[in-house]
């Protein structure tokens, strides 16, 4: 009952539309259904009623959904399985390939929208040295500046992450520090093996 407004999809005025409408809900996948959306699938699928949208977001948020459940555990899930029987067969093999095509980046997508501690997702570094200090001793001694880019959840499931730049200095007894540490790290790691 849940699926029964994927019958409107056969309205579509071509698969790129009934692809953009997948995307579309995909991205508003949580929560109430905004107006916003309920506007832009109508748009999309040629000015079907707001009855009518919303019942195909519906519909379309629930596939998506059980895909996701699914595709988490079998990554060579096929959606016919979660399809009602009664549905068009081209148009479920379409839905089959739009959330095949689509699965390994809706995945990628729900784990990182997910709340969660920062994320590392790049580093990068130089070396200087230093030229000018308040002590003569701290003068022409290496540096490392390192930027690590750190992507922050958002406060909310609807909310996207953010990249945020983390910039500090190490000097050279620093940096041994935390190899030092880092090596304990992954002996322990290795030992759990």
């Amino acid at each position: 009952k849940e699926m029964e407004g994927l019958d409107l999809l056969l309205k579509a005025p071509s698969k790129k539309a009934i692809l953009e409408v997948f995307n579309q809900v995909f991205d508003r996948r949580n929560g109430n259904i905004p107006t916003s959306l309920v506007e832009s699938v109508s748009t999309t699928m040629n000015g079907i009623s707001s009855d009518e949208s919303s019942l195909l977001i519906t519909s379309v948020r629930s596939v998506i959904s059980k895909f996701l459940y699914e595709y988490a555990a079998d990554h060579n899930f096929q959606a016919t399985s979660i399809l009602p029987a009664k549905l068009n067969q081209n148009l479920k093999d379409l839905i089959v390939q739009i959330t095949t095509n689509l699965g390994p980046k809706w995945k990628e997508a729900a784990i990182s929208s997910q709340p969660s501690l920062p994320k590392m997702v790049g580093i990068d570094y130089r070396i200087d040295i230093k030229s000018a200090s308040e002590t003569m001793s701290r003068m022409s001694v290496p540096t490392v500046i390192v930027d690590l880019q750190v992507s922050k959840p958002g406060a909310t499931v609807e909310e996207k992450p953010k990249i945020e730049n983390v910039i500090f200095e190490l000097n050279k007894e620093t940096i041994n520090t935390i190899m030092d540490s880092l090596k304990f790290v992954q002996g322990q790691l290795n030992s759990i093996r």
